[in-house]
This record gives C-alpha cells, sequence and structure tokens, in this order.
C-alpha cells in the first residue's frame, strides 16, 4: 500500500472513530491493510471483519465498545433486530458491564 493509501485509511479510521464505528474494509486491498495493521498490533479486531486502532479501542469503555459492535453488525445486516441487553444499551438505558460480552440479536 502506498504512503497515499495508508494516509486514506488514517482518515477512514478517523472518520470512523468519530462516527462512533468500526472500520470495515470496502475492498480487498483495504482488508489487506487493516489484516497487516491488526498483526502489527496498531489494529485490533473485536469482531471478524471489523477493526479498530488499538489506542482508540482501548480508551472505550464496555459500554462504548458493544454499541461499536452492535452498530457494526447492523451495518452488516441490516435486516437483523436487536435484542436483551444489547437493546437496552441501544435505548440508552444502563446495563452491567458484565452482560454486554455478547451481542443479542
Amino acid at each position: 500500500m502506498t504512503k497515499v493509501d495508508r494516509e486514506r485509511m488514517a482518515r477512514v479510521a478517523a472518520a470512523a472513530e468519530l462516527k462512533g464505528r468500526l472500520v470495515m474494509p470496502g475492498s480487498a486491498q483495504e482488508g489487506r491493510y487493516l489484516w497487516a495493521r491488526l498483526r502489527s498490533g496498531e489494529f485490533v479486531s473485536p469482531a471478524p471483519g471489523m477493526y479498530a486502532r488499538r489506542a482508540y479501542w482501548d480508551s472505550l469503555d464496555p459500554a462504548a465498545r458493544a454499541l461499536h459492535l452492535i452498530f457494526g453488525y447492523a451495518e452488516r445486516h441490516p435486516c437483523w433486530t436487536f435484542s436483551s441487553f444489547s437493546a437496552a444499551l441501544l435505548y440508552g438505558l444502563e446495563v452491567s458491564y458484565s452482560l454486554l460480552d455478547d451481542v443479542h440479536v
């Protein structure tokens, strides 16, 4: 990946962070770049095909991490309906962090 491509991916990651979203590759080239950054430790992958910069992900509390995952799955599967603790979190209700390990659909 060229320097221009790396800078573009940095902008993509920054834009996703501003929206409270995870980065999902839009092409095979982006997927390879993110996989390489994952292997180097710069990025994390909280779910298959979803990435976040490690420093950003580490700064999030468990509720914010859960919301990022829910929004990622919602983007990938627009027909899914979220339930249980995931739905409660989406409605802004307080949910114990210990109950946020799974996304409920």
